[in-house]
């Protein structure tokens, strides 16, 4: 499918943007499938939710310096595709819904110590299901970050609450440090707990991902980055 199309104005310190867009939200949702950029071959499928990207509307960007503050701060409107695997009685399946009437927002701060950044944000939309039914999606983070020459820091939580159906709550925390040259070493660790708010298994919990992860890569140049990770998991994703 179509994944990003979108034109933008920008005029001094403000931008928008019109089309289906990147979702603002979190440190790498607008590079998660740029993989030079990425320490491991994809982001964290915990924070990151697989089909959950894009919104087909409106953003609006405006950042400024405050003394020794870089603020950003970002807002959408629109509609969110949603496409995401569940697991039933008969397998995986793919489930195509659409978030109406979306909207949302996030602030970053480029706080004074250089290379820290903490940031938050949210959004709220209605997932359109069959016969015309819909029910409320809440979504809410929080990230910080720190990146030197030689090494770097994450750490990213989210909320996510959808009415009558489940409550999750996810996060990932991942460093890495150069140990020559161009080779560097990466660690992860990202998990997401879920409790089901639908009966007949009400109050039910389960873990969908549960992933350790170590990995080294070795940037051969800024277009091509040779990488190797092992991951231990044992959730249920």
């Amino acid at each position: 499918e179509l994944d990003w199309a979108f034109a933008e104005q920008r005029i001094g310190s403000f931008s928008a943007r019109v089309g289906r867009i990147p979702i603002p939200k979190g440190h790498v949702n607008e590079m998660r499938d740029v993989g030079t950029l990425l320490p491991f071959y994809m982001a964290s499928k915990a924070f990151y939710t697989d089909g959950v990207e894009t919104v087909d509307g409106f953003t609006g960007r405006f950042s400024q310096t405050l003394g020794s503050v870089d603020f950003e701060a970002q807002a959408f409107t629109g509609e969110i595709p949603i496409v995401v695997s569940i697991s039933g009685q008969s397998g995986p399946q793919v489930v195509d819904l659409d978030g109406k009437g979306a909207y949302g927002g996030q602030l970053t701060f480029g706080l004074p110590l250089r290379g820290a950044k903490i940031l938050g944000g949210f959004f709220d939309t209605e997932i359109q299901l069959g016969a015309g039914d819909q029910i409320g999606w809440d979504h809410r983070w929080v990230s910080a970050e720190y990146q030197a020459d030689d090494y770097y820091g994450r750490a990213e939580k989210a909320w996510s609450f959808v009415e009558s159906y489940q409550n999750i709550r996810m996060f990932y925390v991942e460093a890495g440090t150069r140990v020559w040259d161009r080779v560097w070493i990466n660690g992860q660790y990202e998990s997401s707990k879920a409790e089901i708010l639908a009966p007949p298994i009400a109050g039910h919990e389960y873990q969908p991902v549960k992933d350790w992860a170590i990995g080294v890569s070795y940037r051969v140049n800024s277009t091509l980055v040779l990488k190797g990770e092992q991951h231990f998991s044992n959730g249920t994703h």
